[in-house]
């Protein structure tokens, strides 16, 4: 468990009574005698404001098929825990939605289960419109929503540690919105996720017209802090799955941010990836329309590709500003086209407001993305008043036709390795001994502001380095401080960079 959600907790622990009863779960029959039903319709009639539901089938295998809704649960405080080392399955049978929380509860946490199969009008396999949620080690897997959060839509505050969200969708008919595949948040309070991994969650639309907003993530909250640390994006997808495969369909349809989609709040991504992600009209990565602010620190953003434009973000926040330190963005692409033109496809950054991204110590690789056909490599385009500020911040590009002054010098290639999981746990792209990063950013002491690097990198490793042994200490562009593979190739040759 994080530090912080420990604190969390502890903080919980300190405010809240001690639960006046643990009711027990202990048999996999959806409602009689030990069943999951019965043990909500008991905490919801005893005595007290804070209570827990243990699962406990003695470390076994076992699986709770639901033949219908469970109960609202209805207190201010309400633990739901596993026990053993077997996590529980509960499914919802693509009927019914699982955890429904109604308006008295404060506070919900939920630990060490997996939830399956969901299916609701918002929050598939979790509701919970006002009250907080704090969620440890659970796997969300083929929930479903028809409008938000296909596995959880929270109005309160949502901390979510060793998650796991897999294949959930948010999913609209012709003409109707789905915001969130995995996750939408909205109302009061922050999102914080850490040590997380969304793969293959997609907001869809059926048929011509709609809008879809955030693959796995949607954001649209009035909370200032909201955040995900080490968090794993890969193959989420923001799109129709019907009519003609054009950008922009029949305007003002739109389908943005195939990772994630912010529309108020701001957001700072840390030592996470986006990878292979689809959005059908811009930003495949990251789409932002909040003035609130956006961070991207030790970030890999590769092989994002966006039909419209803005391959690896897209920001239309009128007002905000957007940094970006210590990261690298590299094999995302765009087709451009309706409503965008070729000139605004932008394969890594498309900036279409009065904003400003200040890009320090980063690097910006290919703007091909193979198997997919993309306009002029631009690495970055501006439409109507927005700012790219890089001034002497060391940063690299590969060439291309850019647009922004991305890159203080220009490279062949950033010579990145492959695909390995770090001291993070995060999947990250190493660096081969010959990498133009090495040893390139800053040599000013190390901060979190200004044109400086990070204190430290993705693993951990703190900066500077003497990364390239020439006696040197500077600070090395994107996210990985020193070089942990040889380079056993031709220059300007890499390994497969999706």
């Amino acid at each position: 468990m994080s530090r912080h959600l420990f604190a969390v907790l502890l903080g919980i622990a300190a405010a809240a009574p001690l639960q006046a009863a643990t009711f027990t779960v202990t048999s996999t029959s959806p409602t009689g005698t030990g069943s999951l039903s019965e043990a909500i319709l008991a905490l919801n009639v005893a005595s007290g404001n804070s209570h827990a539901i243990e699962i406990s089938f003695n470390g076994l295998p076992a699986t709770i098929n639901l033949n219908g809704p469970l109960p609202q649960l209805d207190k201010p405080l309400v633990a739901v825990r596993s026990t053993g080392l077997v996590k529980p399955t509960i499914s919802g049978g693509t009927l019914y939605r699982i955890f429904d929380l109604g308006p008295n509860v404060t506070l919900f946490t939920l630990s060490d289960v997996q939830l399956t199969r969901g299916v609701n009008f918002d929050g598939g396999c979790l509701h919970a419109p006002t009250a907080g949620i704090v969620v440890a080690r659970v796997s969300f897997n083929a929930c479903t929503a028809q409008r938000e959060g296909g596995a959880i839509h929270a109005g309160g505050s949502l901390s979510i540690d060793e998650g796991i969200f897999t294949n959930n969708v948010v999913r609209s008919s012709d003409g109707g919105i789905s915001a969130g595949g995995a996750i939408s948040k909205t109302g009061t309070g922050n999102l914080v996720v850490e040590d997380t991994l969304f793969e293959g969650n997609a907001a869809w639309v059926e048929g011509d017209g709609g809008s879809t907003f955030g693959g796995a993530i949607a954001l649209n909250t009035s909370g200032n802090a909201n955040r995900c640390t080490r968090c794993r994006f890969v193959e989420n997808a923001s799109r129709r799955i019907a009519g003609a495969e054009v950008p922009g369909a029949v305007l003002p349809s739109t389908y943005m941010g195939g990772a994630v989609f912010i529309q108020l709040g701001t957001m700072r991504l840390e030592s996470s990836t986006l990878r292979r992600s689809y959005a059908q009209t811009v930003g495949s990565g990251i789409a932002t329309i909040a003035p609130s602010g956006l961070t991207i620190l030790n970030t890999t953003l590769s092989g994002n590709y966006a039909f419209g434009g803005g391959g690896g973000l897209f920001d239309s926040g009128n007002g905000a500003e957007i940094r970006i330190i210590n990261s690298v963005f590299d094999s995302n692409g765009a087709r451009g086209g309706v409503p965008f033109d070729a000139a605004l496809s932008a394969a890594h950054l498309l900036l279409d407001s009065n904003s400003l991204i200040d890009v320090f110590n980063s690097a910006f690789g290919s703007t091909q993305v193979p198997g997919f056909v993309v306009a002029a490599p631009r690495h970055c385009s501006v439409a109507n008043g927005g700012t790219v500020s890089v001034g002497a911040s060391n940063n690299v590009r590969v060439p291309g036709d850019e647009v922004c002054g991305l890159g203080a010098t220009t490279r062949e290639a950033l010579h990145l390795g492959p695909w390995v999981s770090g001291a993070s746990g995060v999947e990250r792209r190493s660096l081969f001994a010959s990498s133009p990063l090495l040893d390139a950013g800053s040599v000013l002491p190390v901060a979190t502001t200004g044109s400086a690097c990070h204190p430290s990198d993705m693993d951990g490793t703190s900066r500077p380095q003497d990364s390239n042994q020439d006696g040197i200490f500077r600070c090395s562009i994107g996210p990985y401080e020193t070089s942990t593979e040889r380079s056993l190739f031709a220059e300007g040759f890499e390994l497969d960079p999706l």
